[in-house]
């Protein structure tokens, strides 16, 4: 996966973390989207058979877009680690929400809609292995 430009355009700020940092994690709020501008990071979820790695992400993938959906108050799904040294770039939360409050009702909900299915699958893969 490349670096979009055009999300790249929202970065506010770079930050480099070292190998094994906590990003963000689980439960917590949802106040922060950030780009993966270098490195990796392991998607964690905790179940009943302890903390489990969902997906690894690559340079290019946000990280917190749900916000769009489910609104700032949101908690944390999963649990972000960086595997190696990584660089983030934090992104323009106000900027975003009002870029996206600008697209059609129509369009919006299919961005909301596919935000649901992304949240069902790593609902469903945390249920199988947690299992």
């Amino acid at each position: 996966m490349t670096i979009n430009p055009v999300i790249y355009e929202y970065v506010l700020k770079e930050v480099a973390y070292p190998d094994k940092a906590l990003i963000v994690k689980e439960g917590e709020p949802s106040d922060k989207v950030f780009l993966l501008l270098s490195g990796q990071l392991k998607v964690k979820r905790r179940t009943g058979r302890g903390n489990i790695t969902l997906e690894t992400l690559q340079p290019g993938a946000v990280v917190g877009e749900m916000f769009l959906v489910d609104g700032p108050d949101r908690k944390r799904s999963a649990s972000i680690v960086a595997h190696g040294q990584i660089r983030l770039g934090l992104l323009d939360v106000d900027r975003l929400t009002k870029d996206f409050n600008q697209l059609s009702p129509k369009m919006k909900e299919f961005i909301r809609s596919l935000f649901i299915s992304l949240k069902r699958a790593h609902e469903k893969m945390t249920a199988m292995a947690g299992a």
